[in-house]
Order: structure tokens, then C-alpha cells, then sequence
């Protein structure tokens, strides 16, 4: 019986193999999508050896996902969202050696204070022991534009916090605060933590206003978390997130 012949009673389970295939032959016309679908999903992001397929000018290739997952990745750590008023709240024991920089967004807040300004400490301790506050532990600088066509900064070399905002923040209904905060060397002792921040919001007179903030923590702890509050009464509301930064 030649090659081509089928042979009586059909093919038998497993009687074509690779042998009997031919180089090229199988085209995208002959895949079904379940060789994808049917596949157990990879619910987690990739590990560095993980492998994917692409075709580099027409020839089929693998490339590990290291080489192209990219730099400058950003990972959630935490978030904490108020469904009611608080004067402040913490996020501790978040801040490891697992990442070198980390950055905090939040947006949508709101106070229900007029003029009222953002105040924020560190801890160097597990929970809120080692509360980094009080004195002259912060140097911070402010740049602030409003759009009265007011320009100006100051400088504060002796205060307990960092401030990341100048004027006071308006409570109408309408009004809310969102700004970004960036921690660097936060686990080092050796090197002062940095921090920058940008932050944009409307003054009690109803202007909007942004502030950028560059400010240090003078001590040399290592930080493993955070506390932001409001100088005088509460925040009604408001989403922070924590990320880790490579």
C-alpha cells in the first residue's frame, strides 16, 4: 500500500505523525482559536523566562518576556478610598526594599474645611511606631501659580510635615484636590529620602491653583509607610493609591 492510500477501515488514533507532515504545511487555516482558548489562562503577569512567539520578518521566533516587558514598571501596593469624613488616615508598612522609589496618586479628594492645607508624615518602624514627625524633621519648597495671576513660593527648613500645597483648599461641592508624590531612596540610611510632588486643586476663592513641592526628610531611616491628614477638620472623600516603582 503506497503513502497515499488510506488504508481499509480509516485512519487509526495516532497514525499520522510528524513524519507524515510536511515542513510549512499547517497555515493559519488549519488552527482553530481554542489552541488558545483552550489553554489554561496565565492569571499573573509573566515571569522573566516566560516565552512568547513572534515572527521576526517572517520567521518564526521565541523571545522571552524579559526582553520585553519593558523599564519603569509601576506596581500597586495599596489603596485606600474614603466612603466617609476622616482627618487623616495611614498607610503602614508598605514601603519595603522590594522597590527603591515609590509614587502616591491620589484623586478626587475633597475637605470639608475651608482653607483648611495637606499634611503629610512618614513612618520608619512597623505600623506607625517611629512616627517621623514633630520639630524640624522636613525641609520643603514650594512653587505655587494660581490663576489670579499669582506666582510665588517659600521655603520651610524647620517644619513637622511635608506640605505639599501653599493656599489653603476651597470645600465648595464642585471643588476637590488630585496630586501625585514621589518618594526617592526611601529605604536608605545613609541618604535622606526626597520628595517631589505636584498638586492641583481650587483655593477658598474659588481659583484653581498648582503647586510643585520638593522636599527631604532629615533623618536617615529607612520609611515604611505613611500618614496623610488635613491641618483642621476632615476629608469627606477621595481615592490614594500606593505604587511601587522599578
Amino acid at each position: 500500500m503506497s503513502k497515499t492510500t488510506i488504508p481499509k477501515g480509516g485512519i487509526t488514533a495516532d497514525a499520522i505523525d510528524a513524519t507524515l507532515i510536511a515542513d510549512d504545511a499547517i497555515s493559519e487555516e488549519h488552527i482553530d482559536a481554542t489552541v488558545i482558548t483552550g489553554s489554561t489562562a496565565l492569571a499573573v503577569e509573566p515571569a522573566d523566562t516566560d516565552e512568547f512567539l513572534i515572527s521576526d520578518a517572517g520567521v518564526i521566533k521565541r523571545i522571552d518576556y524579559s526582553l520585553i516587558k519593558g523599564g519603569g514598571r509601576s506596581t500597586l501596593l495599596a489603596t485606600t478610598t474614603l466612603s466617609s469624613a476622616a482627618s487623616q488616615f495611614d498607610m503602614t508598612d508598605v514601603i519595603t526594599d522590594t522597590y527603591n522609589n515609590y509614587l502616591l496618586v491620589w484623586h478626587n479628594g475633597t475637605v470639608a474645611t475651608d482653607g483648611t492645607d495637606i499634611r503629610i508624615t512618614f513612618f520608619a518602624g512597623s505600623g506607625t511606631s517611629s512616627h517621623i514627625a514633630g520639630g524640624d524633621q522636613y525641609r520643603v519648597v514650594n512653587h505655587q501659580l494660581i490663576s489670579d495671576g499669582t506666582d510665588n513660593s517659600d521655603t520651610n527648613t524647620t517644619d513637622a510635615f511635608y506640605r505639599p500645597n501653599k493656599s489653603g483648599m476651597g470645600n465648595s461641592s464642585d471643588e476637590c484636590f488630585n496630586g501625585t508624590m514621589m518618594l526617592f531612596n526611601a529605604r536608605s540610611t545613609s541618604k535622606s529620602t526626597l520628595i517631589h510632588s505636584e498638586l492641583s486643586y481650587a483655593s477658598s476663592s474659588g481659583h484653581p491653583i498648582g503647586t510643585r513641592s520638593h522636599g527631604m526628610i532629615k533623618p536617615t531611616n529607612a520609611v515604611t509607610g505613611l500618614r496623610f491628614e488635613v491641618a483642621s477638620g476632615n476629608m469627606n472623600s477621595g481615592t490614594w493609591k500606593l505604587y511601587g516603582m522599578e
